[in-house]
């Protein structure tokens, strides 16, 4: 049947499949340990996933001890939006993306953000912007979790 969807909730690198018009679409998916997995991924123009125009970001937050936890929350064909989860001293290493702005707001803690040759502290309600091309980074300095919502666009392929 057409856009048949596998939804799986509780996995960890492993590969949602969608069956659209007999051919199979694949896409790695991060760890969702029990959340729900992402609401939305576009292939051109065919739905991996359940579409969902209302997220709770909760639902997704995440830990990841090795390194900060992400995890997409809605792809679209012209922006991706996602959710950087960094616990206290973990840091998204400074780099860019050519093509492409990223927005963080702030959604819980405070982090140490870098935006080209500017590094300025940043707390929740704050929205930080690094334009194509520009380098980018944060760490979170603080005790408690830093919660940022991220959009990238045009989005990641």
């Amino acid at each position: 049947t057409e856009d048949e969807v596998m939804r799986v909730s509780d996995y960890t690198r492993q590969t949602l499949i969608a069956a659209s018009q007999g051919s199979l679409l694949a896409r790695e998916c991060d760890s969702f340990e029990g959340r729900r997995p992402t609401t939305l991924c576009n292939v051109g123009s065919k739905l991996e996933g359940p579409m969902d125009h209302f997220i709770d970001w909760r639902e997704s937050a995440g830990v990841n001890t090795e390194k900060f936890y992400k995890t997409t929350l809605w792809q679209g064909e012209h922006v991706t939006v996602g959710l950087n989860c960094l616990e206290s001293n973990q840091t998204q290493s400074v780099h860019a993306h050519q093509g492409a702005d990223k927005i963080y707001f702030v959604l819980e803690g405070r982090g140490r953000f870098t935006i080209g040759a500017e590094e300025r502290d940043a707390h929740a309600g704050m929205l930080v912007v690094a334009p194509a091309g520009v380098p980018h980074g944060v760490t979170n300095v603080n005790a408690e979790r830093l919660s940022l919502l991220v959009a990238i666009a045009p989005g990641i392929k």
